[in-house]
């Protein structure tokens, strides 16, 4: 097994280990997000994108939270339980569509509104927007269409419209 490769099975292990952790403390998900009502969390490997979002986010008066990594993301999407979530798809190890999947491995992907940004294909976007995403934003990005998303969102929670989705998936 080559170093990558056993690199790839410890955080695939320690995502198993987490996901168990969470449910056995959390029996239902039902208090997910109490703690972090306005609250968002970026992950991306790219310092400059995370900047330029907690720059907008900021102004827009929201809790921000930052993870470089995928793992490092899951562990705090079970400790911060944050509302929103951007997710950039192309990251070592743990990409955005397997943190996706740990998403819907703990039931939470009724709690968490999950905006993909990526360089990646109009046709990857779509496939993770298949998956359990939201919205999806193509990078570069327009902080108009983030700024459009965020309110979008937060709109739907004031109205506790939590659970209607799916009405637009890319902001352009």
């Amino acid at each position: 097994m080559s170093n990558e490769e056993s690199q790839m099975h410890l955080k695939s292990k320690q995502l198993e280990e987490l996901a168990i952790n969470y449910k056995q403390k959390n029996n239902t998900s039902s208090n997910y997000g109490i703690h972090a009502p306005k609250s968002v969390l970026l992950i991306d490997d790219d310092i400059c994108i995370l900047k330029s979002l907690t720059r907008v986010f900021n102004k827009s008066g929201i809790s921000v939270s930052t993870a470089m990594d995928g793992l490092i993301g899951c562990k705090m999407i079970v400790s911060e339980q944050p509302l929103l979530l951007t997710l950039d798809l192309n990251m070592q190890l743990i990409d955005g569509i397997e943190v996706i999947k740990f998403i819907k491995s703990l039931n939470l992907e009724n709690k968490i509104w999950i905006i993909v940004i990526s360089a990646d294909s109009e046709e990857e976007l779509v496939n993770a927007v298949n998956y359990g995403a939201d919205f999806y934003l193509k990078k570069p990005f327009v902080q108009k269409d983030i700024e459009k998303i965020i309110t979008k969102v937060f709109d739907k929670v004031q109205t506790k419209d939590l659970y209607e989705r799916g009405s637009f998936r890319s902001a352009s």
